[in-house]
């Protein structure tokens, strides 16, 4: 997590002409860290993700399991969208305008929930996690003799 944590901050400084929410100017040895990370951080996290889904689906039903991830990965980001995303949001339109001049226009808690909702940031890969749990009890709903699982085993 420390590394994807310094991924993004070092992204917001790159001088590979990337546009990021904040226009400064870049440093170019912090390209390095980022260009040796974004290959392989990503995947990663899908395959620790996985893991830990593997272990925790042995110990729980598929009701139980989707209430816990709920619990633990869709109420947290969507809290974090909304109690630290328009953060974010806000930035963007302070540097990019995104209401072209007519901001003042917007009444502020609109401007709030789109900013918020632009703002949403590293919180994707919570929601795709949560999505991806949804994914699998489905498999293993329909998959009762586990022969993905077994055929999974096979391949170890």
């Amino acid at each position: 997590m420390c590394v994807v944590i310094l991924y993004h901050v070092f992204y917001i400084f790159n001088s590979s002409d990337v546009i990021s929410n904040i226009g400064v100017k870049g440093i170019k040895e912090l390209d390095a860290i980022c260009v040796f990370t974004y290959p392989w951080i990503m995947c990663l996290l899908f395959v620790v993700s996985g893991i830990s889904t593997k272990y925790s689906l042995k110990n729980k039903s598929n009701k139980e399991f989707i209430k816990d991830r709920a619990k633990r990965i869709l109420v947290p980001s969507i809290v974090g969208i909304f109690a630290y995303g328009w953060i974010s949001g806000w930035t963007t339109n302070y540097y990019g305008d995104i209401f072209a001049g007519n901001g003042n226009m917007i009444p502020g808690p609109i401007k709030y929930l789109i900013f918020s909702l632009i703002g949403i940031g590293p919180l994707w890969y919570a929601h795709v996690l949560f999505i991806a749990s949804l994914l699998i009890v489905l498999i293993r709903k329909i998959d009762k003799k586990q022969r993905i699982d077994n055929l999974v085993l096979h391949l170890y």
